[in-house]
């Protein structure tokens, strides 16, 4: 085939990352650099075995830390996950880095799995929490909150409805939302997230840890947003580093008016509701910056059609940005330099 298609694709292109399990081995060495080396191996060797595959239709580059892969109009990176280095980080003492490995090849994999699971059991799930993200991020709170907790906030409006049933609309779901960040006692009590609610019950037991634990955690130190399950009793795997509690209160701030907002309309029979909540206030910020969408890094270029020749699809990914946002990278650049001065507030999806 050609090189056609007609459509053209961004610039800068988000990456799906996958975690690749392999079977344990007690071939794995014992040395972290020996280690990456052999997992680079692997890469390598991966890359081969996609790129030779001529009926794949995949161009595969491998880096010293990862795989990445264009097929079929998708963009992949592959890491393989190696609980053997998370153990060896953790014995030279490099915790920080074990436990960025294991929260983001092992807990976020695993929650990714939890909430496809919760989808299937509620079909309104999916399309409120790209709702209540986009509400979020139009209220400029982008990467102040982690998609993680966002999910879990969600799933609990589903999952414990009482007194109501399960929201049966993505718009149902979003005002639960918004009822349960506004009335939710955040400062001393926190929010229980049974997710596997239906096979394998959280026990009161269990509960009664997660509120006892909870209740032995300084009020200076603890992290204003606290959502517990049954992996993670303390409550901070996605809430640990943000968000701060000046951030978490302006949420709540928001998460109040907005549902003020919409009862009105709902009350008087309107459904301008969310286009309403979904306006911002600038006025109250000391600086705007505005980004202009149109310069060269998001710029597009031609798409390759999967059954091109295999040259022109290696062309076009050595064009492509894979997994660069530069609004994220600017927006994460300044909070790293400034943080300590001022708050920055962001919309990356706008």
């Amino acid at each position: 085939g050609g090189g056609g298609g007609g459509g053209r694709v961004s610039l800068c292109v988000d990456e799906v990352v996958c975690a690749v399990t392999l079977t344990n081995s007690g071939k794995w060495p014992d040395d972290i650099g020996a280690m990456k080396r052999l997992t680079a191996a692997i890469y390598l060797r991966m890359a081969e075995c996609l790129n030779e595959d001529e009926d794949a239709g995949c161009v595969a580059h491998a880096h010293e830390g990862h795989l990445e892969v264009l097929c079929k109009g998708y963009a992949y990176r592959l890491v393989v996950w190696n609980e053997r280095e998370v153990r060896v980080l953790s014995a030279d003492g490099l915790k920080r880095d074990a436990e960025f490995l294991e929260l983001e090849l092992l807990h976020k994999p695993t929650h990714a799995a939890s909430l496809a699971s919760l989808a299937h059991r509620f079909s309104a799930l999916p399309e409120c929490v790209r709702l209540c993200k986009r509400w979020l991020h139009t209220h400029l709170l982008s990467g102040l909150l982690s998609d993680e907790a966002i999910e879990l906030l969600v799933a609990r409006t589903f999952i414990v409805p009482l007194p109501f049933s399960p929201p049966s609309t993505p718009l149902a779901g979003f005002v639960r939302f918004l009822t349960l960040l506004s009335t939710h006692s955040w400062e001393t009590t926190p929010l229980v997230i049974d997710l596997d609610f239906e096979k394998d019950p959280m026990s009161q037991e269990t509960c009664r840890e997660i509120v006892a634990h909870t209740e032995n955690v300084s009020g200076v130190t603890r992290t204003p947003l606290l959502l517990c399950t049954a992996t993670d009793k303390a409550g901070t795997r996605w809430t640990k580093d943000t968000p701060r509690k000046m951030v978490w209160r302006r949420v709540v701030k928001l998460a109040s008016a907005a549902l003020g907002v919409m009862h009105k309309h709902v009350s008087a029979g309107s459904s301008a509701g969310v286009r309403m909540v979904m306006q911002r206030e600038e006025s109250e910020y000391d600086v705007i910056i505005h980004l202009n969408t149109g310069a060269a890094l998001n710029k597009a270029v031609p798409a390759i059609a999967a059954g091109s020749y295999k040259n022109l699809r290696k062309q076009q990914q050595k064009s492509l940005l894979l997994g660069f946002n530069p609004a994220h990278t600017l927006v994460r650049e300044l909070r790293s330099r400034y943080g300590r001065y001022a708050l920055f507030f962001a919309d990356e999806l706008h």
